[in-house]
């Protein structure tokens, strides 16, 4: 089986290096030429830290520059109020980490790398999916480039292409709405 994943942002990233690691042939696209841009979200949460920890990531994660949140402020009576957001959770890391999303894509796509089964394409925007005879087959990029595979996924955020072309193609009537 092989899986090519158009978005290497978190979501593609870690399903890209959990494929990889489970001897999948997987291909990410990503459309930029590096990860160092601003993003929406620098938050880890304690179960992405937790499959890092499985990966043996944990350690090379926590030596990024990071902040570690316990406390959050909630609205209440008319102010904030501090409460302890992961008391009582039996979790190994009982906090959000706060690291440049940057750094945690770049980690995710060196530990992936290691994995004789994994590429990733950088500046690598997609067009369009590949179908024949009605079934999705592979992904069309900006360059005119196909990456044929048993299984695409759409990671490519909330404006995804590959959904878009997806549906544009789907002659279900019960299409669902976006």
């Amino acid at each position: 089986m092989n899986v090519v994943i158009a978005g290497g942002g978190p979501a593609g990233m870690m399903l890209g290096l959990l494929l990889a690691c489970a001897g999948i042939e997987v291909t990410v696209l990503e459309k930029h030429k590096y990860f160092l841009r601003d993003f929406g979200g620098d938050t880890v949460h304690p179960s992405t830290l937790e499959a890092l920890d499985q990966l043996g990531l944990s350690e090379r994660f926590h030596q990024l520059d990071h902040r570690k949140v316990t406390r959050l402020n909630v609205p209440l009576g008319g102010g904030l109020a501090p409460i302890e957001a992961f008391a009582g959770m039996k979790v190994k890391f009982p906090y959000i980490a706060f690291v440049p999303q940057w750094d945690f894509l770049n980690l995710l796509a060196e530990e992936a790398q290691r994995h004789p089964n994994f590429t990733l394409h950088l500046s690598t925007p997609v067009r369009d999916v590949v179908r024949r005879v009605g079934k999705v087959v592979g992904i069309r990029c900006e360059d005119g480039r196909e990456f044929r595979a048993d299984l695409v996924i759409g990671a490519d955020g909330r404006n995804s292409a590959v959904r878009q072309a997806a549906w544009d193609g789907c002659t279900n009537s019960a299409r669902p709405s976006t």
